[in-house]
């Protein structure tokens, strides 16, 4: 099957699934920050980031059972992650969207905020993951941000 993406194309075989990934970063913002520990250690200054991926769902799971999978996955991968909210987001044309809103740290002082917002496709069995993160320290500053990508976002018509 013929795989064509921004950047070139491949001919792979029919039963290969399709986790196609996008990451885009916004430029780093702030000053930078000094570790707990170590003298003139530092840290990159926060950046804000977004994943876009195509997520394939099992063969007769729902998006609940879905949603508390993933949770089971995040926690097992990042010990540290506290599930701060699943309510769902309201997108302007795609309606609720079933999000994960969870915060995990990444070093000494360091947590990140995360949303994960999981958008049906015209694919019974996927949805996009619109992944967004950023320090936690910056997040109420981000939120307008982070609200306008996520409603900024439009899905592939065909």
């Amino acid at each position: 099957m013929k795989h064509t993406l921004p950047y070139g194309s491949l001919d792979l075989p029919e039963d290969w699934e399709d986790r196609s990934t996008y990451q885009f970063v916004s430029p780093a913002k702030g000053p930078h920050i000094p570790l707990a520990v170590g003298t003139g250690a530092q840290v990159a200054r926060p950046r804000m980031s977004v994943l876009l991926s195509r997520i394939s769902i099992p063969n007769g799971m729902k998006m609940e059972e879905f949603l508390i999978r993933q949770m089971d996955e995040l926690r097992k991968a990042l010990p540290s992650l506290h599930v701060l909210s699943r309510h769902p987001w309201q997108h302007p044309r795609q309606g609720t969207v079933p999000t994960l809103e969870v915060v995990f740290e990444v070093g000494p002082g360091q947590q990140v905020r995360q949303l994960q917002f999981f958008i049906p496709t015209l694919e019974s069995r996927a949805c996009v993951g619109l992944t967004i993160s950023c320090s936690a320290s910056q997040y109420q500053s981000e939120r307008e941000e982070i609200a306008r990508i996520f409603a900024s976002f439009e899905p592939a018509t065909g």
